[in-house]
């Protein structure tokens, strides 16, 4: 019974050091995730698609993106759209054109490679339709666009 106690104390005592450790760890402050800073975008030169508005059709598009240290979205890619392929190239655009309010450590403190996401929104109004919903932001979003046509 000796030996077995013996064998069992480091054991113990390697358990107690794994349980300490995450402890500390479940305790250690989370990384920072960096916040979307401030955006301007001037819309008034994007247009709705025509098609999809004669058509009545509304629709959300998912963007990811990286921030460049000058303000500009990069490395741009459709993450989620609906209705699939109607509305990419539009929202892209749109993000392109937005221009982000970055510090000027913004390389040096590692945000230039955090991708962000946002959602460019389609919406015709008013929407008559009896089954008309109109679209809403993802909820993995950080921010969103919209981008509104008059009803046809």
């Amino acid at each position: 019974m000796c030996a077995r106690l013996i064998t069992l104390l480091p054991l113990a005592a390697m358990l107690q050091m794994l349980i300490g450790s995450s402890a500390a760890l479940a305790q250690a402050p989370p990384a920072t995730t960096p916040v979307l800073p401030q955006l301007s975008v001037d819309l008034n030169s994007l247009q709705y698609p025509s098609a999809a508005q004669r058509a009545g059709l509304q629709g959300r598009v998912l963007v990811a993106f990286s921030i460049t240290k000058r303000g500009r979205a990069d490395e741009l890619e459709v993450v989620e759209a609906e209705p699939v392929g109607e509305f990419d190239a539009v929202a892209i655009k749109a993000i392109r054109q937005v221009r982000f309010t970055v510090p000027d450590d913004w390389q040096d403190s590692g945000n230039v490679g955090h991708r962000f996401q946002m959602t460019v929104l389609f919406k015709i109004s008013p929407c008559v339709a009896p089954a008309c919903v109109a679209p809403k932001p993802h909820a993995s979003a950080a921010d969103f666009l919209v981008i509104g046509a008059e009803a046809k």
